[in-house]
């Protein structure tokens, strides 16, 4: 007896479990239980899911296509995957094939299905499937062909209420509060995650919103900050910038720069701010080191104590139990391993006219006070700050550092942020610090990181005290560890350590206060 639709198996028939959300079809193979995809469907190879043909019916004999490749079966000179392209850009497809058209420019398909259009005129049509506006393109009298389409305009489905809601904001109908700040940060993260493809008006209402919703951050301090609402507020905005800064995006961008003069460059700023909110409310919020990993971007935040660098003595019945303690010693000394996260001092040609004695330097992230995700884009890449810009000194001969039970060290925080793929979505345009080579082209070939830090709050002082964009010069340098993601890499490589700069008014690269240090020997042959 055979089993029933998408039930499989012999004597006894179960369930097909055929992941029909893919595109797979329901029922499956009656001995094997295998699932298959739905007629009129393909699948790519090392794909998972099943993939509609879309066969375009004008230029095709039936619906179906290849299983694998997802080709239709075309008429005579009918091209493309979908046969909706002619060979010949001036015709267009028919049920007898390719026929030119000499009066303007064919029917054709990009993005969406443009009418035929006579020379000079404009083509106005409703965006594509999924989203909401109007397109525009046009059919060139010069060249007698169309020019690309411009669907910047277009709103994603997702985006229309997060629309809405920027028009109240720009209105003052509505204003930030947390609530507004939880419900827009998830709808963002959502939004921008499950489209594919983001429009140019999609870019731009996530970025202004993400602007604004910062912009309300460094208005509130300790608990009304929204992070502390809500346990997912960071990772949301995070996911929400890594989408709209995939590399994708870069032209997109470009015309948002065009338009706005507005760059990512602006949003990476924004994030520098809450960046610096995150680290100067961590005391009062309670925040713990974290570490929020997006497929183009990481956001953490850690704190350093002396006591973690260098141990302490503990006074009173310990808490921090050891194998074979019992926890009840009146005295105890913690040594803790900071092999991997503290290096020595570094030579350095002093910057002022004082001569400071060079210290060690913390590794950031150091990835003692949580783990490393394993889906980090960039497990290499780190910073080195000295200790005592962190306003943490070395230890003295004979110095002891004590602590007590319930005692809440001040410890120094310092948040952090790494793109993945900055560089390829802001423009490339820097100062005359920056080193040409004739016929050489420049590209960022690593990620962006940009850091932050509140110093560590020395015992019996009640002042806040400064960050290190604060620091101006720096009283010792910061070193970073990059790792060269693009290659290929020859020995006429010339990495220069460069950084986004704002000094003249507007963004470009620069070589100015940076120093490069290369690996020495064939350091180019290494991945």
């Amino acid at each position: 007896q055979t089993c029933p639709v998408s039930w499989w198996g012999h004597p006894v028939c179960g369930p097909c479990n055929c992941p029909t959300y893919r595109g797979y079809s329901p029922d499956c193979n009656k001995t094997t239980g295998h699932c298959s995809c739905k007629e009129n469907h393909y699948q790519p190879e090392g794909s998972e899911e099943c993939l509609a043909c879309d066969c375009y019916t004008t230029g095709s004999f039936d619906s179906s296509c290849d299983s694998a490749t997802g080709q239709c079966n075309c008429r005579n000179g009918v091209i493309g995957r979908a046969c909706d392209s002619c060979p010949n850009p001036y015709a267009e497809v028919t049920l007898r094939g390719c026929e030119v058209v000499y009066d303007g420019c064919p029917r054709s398909y990009a993005h969406m299905w443009w009418p035929r259009t006579p020379f000079g005129h404009e083509a106005l049509e409703p965006c594509p499937h999924g989203s909401q506006g109007r397109a525009s393109r046009l059919c060139d009298s010069v060249s007698g062909t169309w020019l690309a389409p411009d669907i910047f305009n277009c709103t994603s489905d997702a985006f229309m209420d997060l629309r809405k809601l920027l028009g109240q904001l720009e209105t003052n109908d509505v204003s930030v509060t947390t609530f507004v700040a939880v419900g827009t940060g998830s709808t963002l993260s959502r939004a921008a995650n499950i489209t594919r493809g983001l429009y140019g008006a999609d870019i731009l209402i996530t970025e202004q919103l993400l602007e604004r919703l910062i912009d309300h951050e460094t208005t509130q301090t300790g608990l009304n900050l929204t992070h502390s609402q809500d346990k997912d507020y960071v990772a949301n905005l995070v996911h929400a910038a890594s989408a709209i800064l995939s590399p994708d995006t870069s032209r997109i961008w470009s015309r948002v720069h065009e338009l706005t003069s507005e760059t990512a460059g602006d949003l990476m700023a924004s994030i520098q701010t809450y960046m610096d909110v995150l680290s100067s409310s961590q005391h009062d919020t309670y925040t713990d080191p974290f570490e929020t990993v997006a497929p183009n971007l990481v956001l953490g935040l850690d704190t350093v104590t002396s006591e973690s660098l260098f141990g302490y003595e503990s006074d009173g019945l310990s808490r921090d139990l050891a194998p074979g303690t019992s926890g009840l010693e009146t005295e105890r000394v913690v040594i803790p391993d900071t092999s991997q996260i503290l290096q020595p001092p570094i030579q350095f040609a002093p910057l002022t006219s004082k001569k400071p004695a060079p210290s060690p330097m913390v590794v950031i992230p150091k990835y003692n006070n949580y783990l490393q995700n394993p889906n980090k884009f960039d497990p290499y890449s780190h910073v080195l700050i000295p200790i005592d810009l962190l306003g943490i000194k070395s230890p003295q001969k004979g110095e002891t550092s004590v602590k007590w039970m319930g005692r809440a060290s001040r410890a120094a925080v310092v948040s952090y942020a790494e793109y993945r793929t900055m560089g390829e979505v802001l423009p490339l345009i820097h100062d005359q610090t920056v080193l040409t080579r004739w016929g050489v082209d420049l590209a960022v070939a690593a990620p962006i990181i940009t850091i932050t830090a509140t110093p560590a709050l020395h015992d019996g002082s009640e002042m806040s005290p400064r960050s290190l964009s604060q620091l101006v010069p720096l009283p010792s340098p910061i070193r970073l560890r990059l790792w060269l993601h693009r290659g290929p890499h020859s020995a006429r490589s010339n990495p220069q350590c460069v950084h986004w700069s704002t000094a003249r008014g507007f963004g470009e690269w620069s070589r100015a206060g940076c120093h490069t240090e290369l690996p020495a020997g064939d350091w180019w042959r290494h991945d």
